[in-house]
């Protein structure tokens, strides 16, 4: 057995980073995960099918590592198998509007989105999605994404995605329990809308959101981070938005992110 698979074998992945980001150890034509421990940028989207860009530090540059459970998608789509050989898509668009199920089709098997990501149904009801499980590929969005009046539980099927330039906001899901889809995220870039003040992410409007949660998020991806981004969070289990902070509610809920 290689030292690499041996490592695998006790799941150290700690010590396969280590390797990897001072040179590694071969790897065979025979190597069933054959992206892990690979460097990698989180502004490309380069790592295989089911692996995540993972920077020791703050992003972007890291090494290539599985995921190792898409969670709820884990019993609709099956376990992650890190398929050999297979890096996924890219797509090119302004904006991939997600109002059902069906819309999600779009992006299956897409590691890269260059535009908007918007799981958002504009007006009364709410986009009926039920689950994230398409986007277990997804990786990189350039220019903003939104979660806004769904019906999602959870975010799970999002274990892919480690970058989002141009904004995250997660808004007005009346369902939602947890973030802990959004685990391998660790880049957020700033986005404008109108006049309002930047912000980086926004994460409100969500009644059944835990406080625990989005404070277990924020410091993650701040430490990530170093501190240094605009995180908006109010009007979920608690901490009623006010001022320009429930003005940008209301803009998002009307409008979703567009510029």
């Amino acid at each position: 057995m290689s030292a690499r698979h041996a490592i695998r074998a006790h799941g150290a992945v700690g010590v396969v980073l280590l390797l990897a980001t001072q040179g590694g150890c071969p790897i065979g034509d025979d190597d069933l995960l054959p992206s892990m421990g690979a460097p990698c940028s989180t502004h490309e989207a380069l790592c295989g099918m089911e692996h995540v860009c993972r920077p020791p530090g703050p992003p972007p540059d890291g090494v290539c590592a599985p995921v190792m459970s898409y969670g709820s998608c884990d019993d609709v789509d099956g376990k992650p198998s890190h398929p050999p050989g297979r890096l996924g898509d890219s797509k090119q668009a302004d904006e991939v509007k997600i109002e059902s199920a069906a819309d999600l089709e779009q992006l299956r098997e897409v590691r890269l989105l260059d535009g908007t990501l918007e799981v958002f149904e504009q007006g009364p009801g709410d986009a009926d999605v039920g689950d994230l499980c398409p986007l277990r590929t997804l990786q990189l969005v350039t220019d903003g994404a939104a979660i806004g009046d769904s019906d999602l539980t959870d975010l799970d099927g999002l274990q892919s995605l480690t970058s989002v330039a141009g904004g995250l906001a997660v808004f007005n899901n009346r369902q939602l329990t947890s973030l802990s889809g959004l685990d391998n995220l660790v880049e957020v870039g700033p986005r404008t809308v109108e006049s309002f003040a930047a912000f980086h992410v926004i994460i409100a409007g969500n009644p059944q959101l835990p406080e625990s949660d989005i404070t277990a998020f924020e410091q993650r991806l701040q430490g990530q981070n170093g501190n240094a981004l605009r995180i908006v969070s109010c009007s979920n289990a608690a901490n009623p938005c006010a001022g320009e902070e429930a003005e940008l509610l209301a803009f998002l809920t009307a409008n979703g992110v567009q510029r």
